[in-house]
C-alpha cells in the first residue's frame, strides 16, 4: 500500500505535522504532492524537501492513474472541501480512499457559534450567513450546489462539526493534540521567561485576505503592533517573542518587529514555556488551551474595518468560550490574562480530546485506520 500526502497550498513543515507524515512514512511507502500550482497558489508556503510539484491537471491525472496500476493508493490530506471538490472526480475515477485530517473545520464551527450571540457585534450580512449556516439542511444543500456534494471517505477529528462533508467520522483528538503532547517534554527554546505573540499573517495571507485592501494599512498596523509590544514588555518586564505564521516567512523579520526575536514552526513548544500568549487569531490557540496558558486576543479598528474581520469575530467567539482577555491596539488596557480553569476544561472535554483514547496519539489512531484499510 502506498500513501500519497497531498495539499493545494504547498506542503510546509507545519502541513507535514498536521497530516502526520513523519509517523506514517516509517511504516508505509509514500509520496508528498504539492498541487498548489494547479490551483494558482504556488509559493504560499515553503515546501519541505520531499514535496514533489505537480504542475498541471494532466500531470495529476496521469500520475495518479499510473500509481493506482502499481499499488493500492490512499490519499491523506488536510485540504478544505472547496479545493478537494475540484479533484474529487479524478480521485474517485481511480477508486482511491481519501482521509481528511482537516483542522476540525474549526473556523466554520466558531462562525456558527457566533450566529446567535448578539453580544458580538458584526455586520448584518455576516449575521445572516452565519445563522443560515447553523442549520444542517441549509449547509448540506449549499455544499451540494457549490461543491457537488462530494465527501471525504474518512474524517479524523475531535468533533464532527461538518457531518455533511464526510462519509465516516472517526473521533480522535484535535489535530493539534500530537503537537501538544510532543511539546510537553520540550526544553525552553528561548532559555528565559517570555511573552509569546502568535502571528496570524494579518497582511501576508493570500488564502484569506483580498489584495490591496484599502481599509488596511500595513505600515500603520505594524507600528501599532510594536507600540503594543513596547507597552506590554514594560508592564510585565518580559520580552515579546514572535512566532511567525507560515505565510509571513520570507516577508517579515526581526527588523519589522524592532529587533524582537523571530521564530518559525516551534509554536507548540513556545506556548508550553511562555508566560502568556498574545494573538489576533490562530488555530494554535488550541495548543494554548491544551497547555492551560493565559491569552490576550488583540484587535483594532483597522482590523475590524478590513477583510480580516471574519477571523477576528472567530477570535472573539473563542475568547468568550474560554475566558481569554480582549484588548485593543487603539486604546490598550494591557490586562493581566488568567486561565479560567472551568471554561478551559469544558472546552477541552467537549471539543479537543477524545477521553476514551487519551493514551493514543492521533498519529497512532491514523496508523490503526491505515492498517484496517490495507489489503
Amino acid at each position: 500500500m502506498k500513501i500519497i500526502f497531498m495539499n493545494n497550498s504547498g506542503f510546509s513543515k507545519i502541513t507535514a505535522e498536521l497530516t502526520y507524515v513523519e509517523q506514517v512514512k516509517k511504516l508505509f511507502d509514500y509520496e508528498i504532492w504539492d498541487i498548489s500550482n494547479m490551483f494558482g497558489k504556488r509559493g504560499i508556503f515553503q515546501n519541505i524537501d520531499e514535496a514533489q510539484n505537480i504542475d498541471s491537471w494532466d500531470e495529476f491525472n496521469s500520475r495518479l492513474s499510473a500509481e493506482v496500476i502499481k499499488d493500492q493508493i490512499i490519499i491523506i490530506t488536510n485540504m478544505v472541501q472547496s479545493a478537494f471538490s475540484q479533484i474529487y472526480r479524478i480521485i474517485k475515477r481511480n477508486k482511491i480512499i481519501i482521509i481528511d485530517t482537516q483542522k476540525n473545520n474549526f473556523m466554520s464551527f466558531l462562525e456558527r457559534k457566533s450566529a446567535f450571540d448578539f453580544s458580538i457585534k458584526m455586520p448584518l450580512k455576516f449575521r445572516i450567513k452565519r445563522v443560515i449556516n447553523s442549520f444542517y439542511p441549509f449547509r448540506y444543500f449549499n455544499k451540494l450546489i457549490h461543491y457537488g456534494g462530494v465527501r471525504f471517505d474518512y474524517f479524523l477529528s475531535a468533533y464532527n462539526f461538518t457531518p455533511e462533508e464526510v462519509k465516516k467520522f472517526i473521533k480522535t483528538h484535535n489535530v493539534k493534540y500530537d503537537e501538544y503532547i510532543k511539546s510537553i517534554k520540550s526544553s525552553n527554546p528561548i532559555g528565559e521567561k517570555f511573552i509569546l505573540f502568535i502571528d496570524s499573517a494579518t497582511y501576508y495571507h493570500p488564502v484569506d485576505y483580498k489584495k490591496n485592501d484599502r481599509n488596511f494599512n500595513k505600515t500603520y498596523h505594524l507600528k501599532q503592533l510594536n507600540a503594543y509590544f513596547d507597552s506590554i514588555e514594560k508592564k510585565f518586564e518580559l520580552p515579546v517573542v514572535i512566532s511567525l505564521h507560515p505565510c509571513s516567512v520570507g516577508h517579515l523579520n526581526e527588523h519589522h518587529f524592532n529587533g524582537r526575536k523571530i521564530t518559525y514552526s516551534i509554536t507548540a513548544e513556545l506556548i508550553q514555556h511562555c508566560n502568556f500568549v498574545i494573538s489576533f487569531f490562530s488555530t494554535s490557540l488550541i495548543n494554548v488551551i491544551l497547555s492551560k496558558k493565559p491569552s490576550i486576543i488583540i484587535t483594532s479598528k483597522e482590523i475590524e474595518n478590513s477583510d480580516r474581520l471574519q477571523q477576528e469575530l472567530s477570535a472573539f467567539t473563542l475568547a468568550k468560550m474560554c475566558g481569554f482577555k480582549i484588548d485593543t491596539l487603539d486604546q490598550p488596557l494591557l490586562p493581566h490574562p488568567i486561565v479560567d480553569q472551568i471554561k478551559y476544561n469544558n472546552f477541552i472535554k467537549k471539543y479537543l480530546v477524545n477521553n476514551n483514547k487519551k493514551n493514543y496519539t492521533n498519529s497512532e489512531m491514523l496508523i490503526e485506520l491505515l492498517r484496517s484499510l490495507e489489503h
